[in-house]
């Protein structure tokens, strides 16, 4: 069967076109089928190319248009998968609450030499500190600060006094005494001033003298 071919060179970007001629010779039945055959072949779509997701991995993989993909672009893509997922770092471990290191809030906070809580003509610290009968760290706190402001005449308090002041009335140290005293000052207005310039506000002597003595105060 003659047959006459025409083949272009490939342009640059590869691509190749054939074009070719075809004599047939036979019965209307295998003329028929020889056409069929030629068309399904012209008819019959090129391979493309299939781009892979490799989880951020730019890679281009040549697959085909079919649903099944070859056992050996799947075990590739795998492969992938499992290096990429390799190097994720691992989420740190998170510390359950009360685990870590116990921090001191009261670092730093030296008792101070030499305080006199007994003084001449007034009540000694531990008796007033027995009659306002205070419970929380709050209460002592503005209790010890009003005795030294008034019985003691101090005209400003610092931390290491309030502490100094606990170890006379033999009572624990709020856990926290600066975040106390903070307390003091924005959420009571019971006390004024900074670290050793600390006042008692009129607020907090009105606490003091009219609702404490035996049945504590507000929290």
């Amino acid at each position: 069967m003659p047959k006459k071919s025409q083949e272009q060179n490939p342009s640059p970007d590869k691509a190749k076109v054939r074009i070719f001629f075809a004599e047939i010779e036979g019965n209307n039945e295998s003329v028929k089928e020889a056409v069929r055959a030629m068309v399904q072949a012209i008819n019959r779509p090129s391979p493309t190319t299939a781009r892979i997701a490799t989880h951020g991995n730019a890679a281009s993989l040549a697959a085909p248009t079919d649903d099944a993909a070859p056992a050996e672009e799947l075990e590739a893509d795998d492969q992938i998968d499992g290096e990429h997922e390799a190097e994720m770092p691992a989420a740190p471990a998170r510390k359950a609450r009360g685990t870590g290191p116990k921090k001191n809030h009261n670092a730093g906070i030296e008792l101070v030499p030499n305080m006199n809580f007994r003084p001449t003509g007034e009540k000694p610290l531990k008796d007033f500190f027995a009659e306002k009968a205070p419970k929380t760290d709050g209460d002592q706190t503005i209790v010890v600060m009003y005795y030294m402001q008034h019985m003691m005449s101090m005209t400003g308090m610092g931390y290491g006094h309030i502490r100094t002041a606990f170890r006379d009335v033999s009572k624990p140290l709020p856990a926290d005494l600066r975040s106390t005293v903070r307390h003091l000052k924005s959420r009571k207005a019971y006390v004024t001033g900074e670290p050793d310039s600390f006042q008692v506000t009129t607020q907090g002597e009105n606490f003091v003298e009219h609702d404490m003595g035996g049945q504590g105060g507000p929290e």
